[in-house]
C-alpha cells in the first residue's frame, strides 16, 4: 500500500514534541484591507445545503496564483475579477480586470444551489483565464498584465446531460497539446430513491466533467464532454501528471463511470465461509459428505443443527443440557454422553426442537443452547480434549460476520506489528485518544484516469495506488510545483514525492504532526512547502480562532521541532477563504498570501 512502505531509517519514534518559536510578528506578517470584498455565501434554494456540498464548499480555495506566481486572482461578492499583484518588496496592488454580468439566478428547480465563482488558468499560459459565476456559465478572459485589464474571448453554455443551467466549479487545468486545454469540473447531482421517506429520499453525489476547450475555434464553440465520472464528494485535490498524460482525482471513494457495474457493498460469495467437511485431511474421504453438524453463535445463543433421517421419531431423540455439558442420543448424530462443551450455559433456559415436514430424506434437529455468560464468544462447540476432537466442525459463518471478524484481526495485527517495528514517538506517552486521533487527516483514495476518455490507468503503478486507502494530512500549497503528499502513519505524517515513472518515495518525516493536528478543530485549509514545512490555516470562524499553525522540518533525529503560531483570520480580517503561494521577486523565495472577508494577509519567511 502506498503508505505502508516508509523508509524506516527516516522514522523519529524518540521525537518528543514542538518547542515555539515566538517569531516576530511585525517581520513575517503583512495586512492590506481589501477594497473589493469576497463573500462565501451560495445558497440559492429552499433545500437545505447537504453534508457533502458543505464539505466542497468548506474546501474550496478562492484563491488561484498565476502561473508565473506573480500575481493572485480571485471573484469578490460582486463577481468582479481582481487580481493582486505584488512588487518586490510584496506591495500589493489590486485591480478589477474584469466584471462577470449577474447571472439570471431562478428557482424552478428548487434543488440547485449556486457553486462558488472560481478561476484557473490555461495550463501555464498565464494570459488565458477561465472562470465560472457559479450558476453554470463559463467564460474565458484573455488578462493583460501589465495593463490590468482582461478582455473577453468567449461565453460557454457547458452541454450537460439536460439543456438547464447546472452550477459547476472548476478544479484543475491541464494545456494537453498547443489547441486545447481540458478543465477538471464538478457538479453536485441529487440522486431521488421513491423507497425511502420523502425528508430522506434524495442523496448528493458529484458528477466530474473533462470539459475539452479548443483554442483556435471561435468564442461561439461549446465545450466539448470528454468524459463524465461520478463519486461521493467533489475532489479533496486533483491534479494533472503530463508524462502520464493522466489526471489524479483524491476523494473518500474511487471516481466510477456511470456505465461501469455497481460496486459490490457486501464481501464476495468467495469470502464466505465454506461448508465444514469432516474429512480432517483424509483425502479418502468424499468431500461431498454432509458434516454431523453445524453450528453458528450470536451474543446469548448457540445453535447446532444435526441432519437426521426424515423417519425419526420425537420419541427416539433425547437430549440433556447439563451446566456444563451436553449428553445426545439420536439415531445418525454423534452420540454425545455428558461431552463437555466450551463454556458453561444455562441448562433451564436451552432447549431442541425436531422438524421433518414435507422433508422424504433429512429432518433437522436444532439445540439451542443459551451461554451462561453472554457476549462471550465461543471457539468451538467442545472443550478441546481428545475425545471431541473427531467431532469438532468449524462454526458455520455468513459472509458479513466473516468480514467484520477478518476486519478486526487485520486491524489487531496490524496495530501489534506497528507496535513492533514502529514504537510511538515519546510524547504520546499517555495522551493517546484514539478517537480524537482518528479524525486527523482525510480517508481517501486516489483514482488515475486517462485525460483522453476518463479511463482507468491500466498500468501496475496507478493501479498499486487505486487499491489503497489512506488518511491524507496535507496536499501542495496551490500555486507551487510537483506532485506530493503527507499521509498520516500512526502519530506522523509522512512526506511522499512522486516521480515521473510513478513511483512514490517517501521523502521526509513530520513527526507526530497527525498528532497535534488531531486537536485543531477549526482548520480549513493544511497545505505543505516541498520539504519546508507544513501550515494549518483555521477558518477563523470559531471564537479565538483564525490562527496560522507552522510546523517547520526538522532533522530526522532530532527530539524537537520548531513551531510558530500567527493570527490570520478572525476578528476584524473576518473568516479565511483562500491561500495560495507567490514569488517573492525574481528569485526562488515564495510567500503565502492568505485571502480573508475584509483583508490580504501576506506571510513571508515562515517556512
Amino acid at each position: 500500500m502506498f503508505a505502508s512502505r516508509p523508509n524506516r531509517a527516516l522514522l523519529n519514534p524518540k521525537f518528543e514534541g514542538y518547542k515555539l518559536d515566538a517569531v516576530d510578528e511585525a517581520s513575517v506578517l503583512r495586512r492590506q484591507p481589501l477594497p473589493y470584498k469576497p463573500k462565501q455565501t451560495t445558497t440559492s434554494s429552499h433545500i437545505p445545503l447537504s453534508f457533502r456540498e458543505v464539505q466542497s464548499r468548506i474546501r474550496h480555495n478562492h484563491l488561484v496564483s498565476s502561473p508565473d506566481l506573480h500575481s493572485v486572482f480571485y471573484i469578490d461578492g460582486e463577481l468582479r475579477v481582481v487580481q493582486v499583484s505584488f512588487d518586490d518588496k510584496m506591495e500589493p496592488t489590486c485591480a478589477v480586470v474584469f466584471e462577470l454580468p449577474a447571472p439570471m439566478v431562478t428557482d424552478e428547480a428548487g434543488e440547485l444551489h449556486r457553486e462558488y465563482a472560481s478561476v484557473a488558468f490555461a495550463g501555464h499560459n498565464a494570459e488565458m483565464l477561465f472562470v465560472t459565476d457559479g450558476c453554470g456559465t463559463l467564460y474565458t478572459l484573455m488578462v493583460g498584465v501589465a495593463e490590468y485589464k482582461a478582455t473577453l474571448s468567449g461565453t460557454h453554455n457547458v452541454p450537460f446531460e439536460s439543456d438547464a443551467p447546472r452550477p459547476f466549479k472548476i478544479h484543475t487545468s491541464a494545456r494537453v497539446d498547443a489547441d486545447s486545454v481540458i478543465l477538471l469540473v464538478s457538479a453536485a447531482v441529487r440522486l431521488h430513491d421513491s423507497s425511502k421517506p420523502a425528508s430522506v429520499r434524495a442523496t448528493v453525489e458529484y458528477d466530474i466533467y473533462a470539459l475539452q476547450i479548443l483554442l483556435s475555434k471561435s468564442d461561439l464553440e461549446k465545450p466539448k464532454i470528454l468524459w463524465h465520472l461520478r463519486g461521493a464528494d467533489a475532489p479533496l485535490y486533483s491534479a494533472y501528471a503530463p508524462e502520464h498524460a493522466a489526471f489524479l482525482l483524491i476523494g473518500s471513494e474511487p471516481y466510477r463511470s456511470l456505465t461501469a457495474p455497481p460496486r459490490l457493498s457486501s464481501p464476495e460469495l468467495s469470502e464466505q465461509m465454506p461448508l465444514p467437511r469432516t474429512t480432517h485431511g483424509d483425502a479418502s474421504r468424499d468431500d461431498t459428505t454432509p458434516p454431523p453438524y453445524a453450528w453458528t453463535q450470536d451474543e446469548e445463543e448457540v445453535t447446532v443443527a444435526f441432519p437426521l433421517p426424515a423417519s425419526t421419531s420425537s420419541s427416539a431423540i433425547s437430549v440433556l443440557f447439563a451446566p456444563q455439558s451436553l449428553t445426545l442420543r439420536a439415531p445418525g448424530a454423534p452420540s454425545l454422553s455428558t461431552t463437555k462443551l466450551w463454556a458453561p450455559i444455562a441448562p433451564s433456559s436451552s432447549f431442541w426442537t425436531w422438524d421433518a415436514a414435507g422433508s422424504t430424506r433429512y429432518g433437522l434437529l436444532t439445540l439451542h443452547i443459551e451461554k451462561s455468560h453472554a457476549h462471550t464468544r465461543w471457539a468451538s462447540l467442545f472443550a478441546e480434549n481428545a475425545a471431541t476432537s473427531e467431532l469438532e466442525v468449524p462454526e458455520t459463518l455468513d459472509a458479513s460476520a466473516l468480514a467484520h471478524i477478518r476486519d478486526a484481526l487485520e486491524k489487531f495485527t496490524a496495530s501489534a506489528a506497528e507496535q513492533v517495528q514502529n514504537p510511538l514517538p515519546s510524547l504520546a506517552s499517555g495522551e493517546l485518544d484514539d478517537e480524537l486521533d482518528a479524525d486527523a487527516g482525510a480517508r481517501v483514495v486516489l483514482s488515475w484516469v486517462r485525460a483522453s476518455d476518463g479511463q482507468p490507468i491500466p498500468e501496475p503503478w496507478a493501479q498499486s495506488d487505486a487499491d489503497c486507502s489512506l488518511s491524507v494530512l496535507s496536499t501542495p500549497l496551490p500555486g507551487t510545483s510537483g506532485l506530493s503528499l503527507i499521509v498520516k502513519h500512526t502519530l506522523d505524517g509522512l512526506f511522499f514525492t512522486r516521480n515521473d515513472h510513478g513511483t512514490w518515495t517517501h521523502a521526509r518525516t513530520h513527526p507526530a504532526l497527525a498528532f497535534v493536528l488531531a486537536s485543531k478543530r477549526d482548520v480549513r485549509f493544511v497545505h505543505h512547502l516541498a520539504h519546508r514545512g507544513v501550515l494549518a490555516l483555521e477558518a477563523g470562524a470559531a471564537t479565538g480562532g483564525g490562527n496560522a499553525y507552522i510546523y517547520r522540518a526538522s532533522g530526522t533525529h532530532a527530539l524537537h521541532a520548531p513551531q510558530a503560531i500567527l493570527r490570520v483570520a478572525g476578528a476584524t480580517a473576518g473568516t479565511l477563504l483562500g491561500v495560495a503561494a507567490v514569488r517573492v521577486g525574481g528569485g526562488d523565495e515564495v510567500a503565502i498570501v492568505c485571502l480573508c472577508e475584509n483583508d490580504l494577509v501576506i506571510l513571508r519567511d515562515v517556512l
